[in-house]
């Protein structure tokens, strides 16, 4: 009988030690994945719109110096890859992106774009220098501001006309890249110093964003359901109505200067892809799926999402063209992409213990 106590006590120890190690693990992966994807993703990315938007100012001050042909191209390639680097980083939309006192999100992505404020903004000479424009509103700030005079025409000459005759045009273009440039220096900024960076757990050194990782955790699923819903309804759906050219709305079309509506919605899928599988080597890789606990349900919602993927993949050309050219494509990727959300708001949810919340987007 003692001997079968001895027994019982060493398997329970056994079974308690090994209980704490699992407990240990799950919580030292779950603050590893997390400073990962602050780090290695998020940081990485806004680091990279950076870096283009620097590209991108000084590609606008080239054009306006030297008018041209070959400096315009160069202008719109420049916003192109800028658009990219935003784009991939849409699924973070919290922190400096969305809270006051920055809210940075709306000064340098307000769609569809305001061209009646834009214009108006030309025309109003009260405005004459980069510190007046810079308080402004959204409506004429920002990337979209940038496109609309980089592409105001879909003929080359007729854009290069504009910004020749009229320096106001080259002086708000200037401004808006400069603006751009200053807004995505205050991004890295905040994210690295005001706490954003350390998204795991409270600490005592700021205010922590969120009281601890399974906060955390809640925030990245809704807002992978939140981006999913965006990319089908906001940039597809309402736009597109019931597929026919009587319901197409041009107005509320995301990028529909630059013809880049369709490679936005990628982008944005390709960003909420590195948030779940994280970036680097496949050993190294450290995304929310690690913290997981069914492995069955990664590979459920691996296997939806690279369907979404593919099968965005496919949508070519101006969204307006879609219904016409490829109206199968187009109701196959809409589908997966339901699809795709709606295992987000249900399984992956119930395995990551989750509440989903409303989806809070406010069109920036």
């Amino acid at each position: 009988m003692q001997r079968f106590k001895h027994i019982l006590f060493i398997l329970t120890c056994i079974l308690l030690t090994r209980c704490f190690e699992s407990r240990f693990q799950k919580t030292d992966n779950k603050l590893k994945v997390l400073q990962a994807l602050s780090s290695e993703v998020v940081l990485v990315r806004y680091k990279a719109f950076l870096s283009t938007s620097e590209d991108l100012s000084q590609a606008i001050n080239r054009l306006c110096r030297e008018t041209s042909e070959d400096s315009l191209v160069l202008a719109q390639e420049a916003w192109w890859s800028a658009r990219q680097n935003w784009k991939q980083a849409e699924i973070v939309k919290f922190g400096p992106v969305k809270d006051y006192p920055l809210r940075l999100g709306p000064k340098l992505d307000t769609w569809p774009v305001n061209e009646i404020a834009i214009e108006e903004l030309i025309e109003d000479n009260e405005i004459t220098s980069f510190e007046q424009f810079s308080v402004q509103g959204g409506a004429t700030r920002g990337l979209p501001v940038v496109e609309y005079l980089l592409w105001y025409s879909s003929s080359v000459d007729s854009v290069l006309s504009q910004l020749t005759s009229d320096s106001r045009r080259c002086d708000v273009l200037s401004w808006a890249g400069e603006d751009v440039l200053a807004n995505a220096h205050a991004l890295v900024r905040a994210w690295q110093e005001e706490g954003w960076l350390e998204l795991t757990e409270s600490s005592d050194l700021y205010e922590a964003p969120f009281e601890d990782s399974n906060q955390v955790i809640n925030e990245w699923v809704n807002r992978m359901a939140f981006t999913v819903e965006n990319i089908r309804v906001e940039k597809f759906e309402k736009p597109l109505g019931d597929f026919s050219p009587e319901d197409f709305r041009p107005d509320i079309v995301e990028s529909r200067y630059s013809n880049r509506s369709v490679d936005d919605a990628k982008d944005a899928l390709s960003g909420l892809a590195d948030i779940w599988y994280g970036v680097g080597g496949e050993e190294n890789r450290n995304g929310l799926q690690l913290v997981v606990n069914s492995l069955q349900m990664v590979d459920i919602f691996s296997e939806a999402l690279e369907v979404a993927r593919q099968d965005l993949s496919v949508l070519e050309g101006p969204l307006s063209s879609l219904p016409i050219q490829q109206v199968d494509d187009l109701e196959k990727a809409l589908e997966s992409l339901k699809s795709l959300q709606r295992i987000i708001q249900t399984d992956l949810s119930q395995a990551t213990q989750v509440t989903i919340r409303f989806n809070d987007t406010d069109g920036d």
